[in-house]
């Protein structure tokens, strides 16, 4: 989901460029409500690719591995895991776009971005073989945090209360990412 970064980055490097963003600020709309609406489509392609993601692994997947997919004891908690993981992923393609320069800038640092905060989260390689050095690393990756509420709730059957904190994390790294670009963006 992380790599939504890439098209969203380039996006908005690309109208800053052609002068669309110029034009948007002109009608009397404030610039916040203008990049609410340049973000939520985005947002919403990570929920809806989410949940692309989850009916392939249940009707697709499951046919060719056994044992079937289980989402756990508590299914509706990927809803608030999921909307913040969407908000941390929006929140790192606005940071991108806001501290690159060119579209070519910011789709190679959403990209290595997403790599880097996918080895240092578990996602390529399991936290669960990672030296000890690693998994305390791993802990800077927003990646991880996710990755840890999904399996809280697929293989652990845990309780609201235990990822609450994971999604307090999650959303944390949404609010520096977008407060960051706030600060540096430079629209027109």
């Amino acid at each position: 989901m992380f790599f939504i970064a890439i098209p969203m980055s380039v996006g908005f490097l690309r109208e800053k460029k052609d002068g669309t963003l110029q034009r948007l600020f002109t009608y009397p709309v404030s610039a916040n409500l203008v990049t609410l609406g340049k973000i939520t489509p985005y947002f919403l392609i990570n929920v809806v690719q989410f949940v692309l993601m989850m009916l392939v692994g249940i009707f697709v997947m499951s046919r060719f591995i056994a044992p079937a997919f289980h989402a756990g004891a508590h299914p509706w908690h990927m809803l608030p895991v999921t909307l913040a993981v969407a908000a941390a992923t929006t929140g790192f393609g606005v940071l991108v776009a806001a501290t690159a320069k060119t579209p070519e800038q910011s789709s190679t640092l959403a990209a290595t971005g997403a790599i880097l905060m996918g080895v240092f989260g578990g996602i390529m390689v399991p936290h669960a073989v990672m030296p000890p050095v690693m998994k305390k690393l791993a802990m800077i990756s927003p990646m991880f945090w996710a990755h840890q509420a999904y399996l809280d709730i697929f293989l652990r059957d845990a309780a609201f209360g235990i990822i609450l904190p994971r999604l307090i994390i999650l959303t944390l790294f949404a609010i520096i990412c977008f407060y960051v670009a706030g600060r540096k963006v430079r629209w027109i």
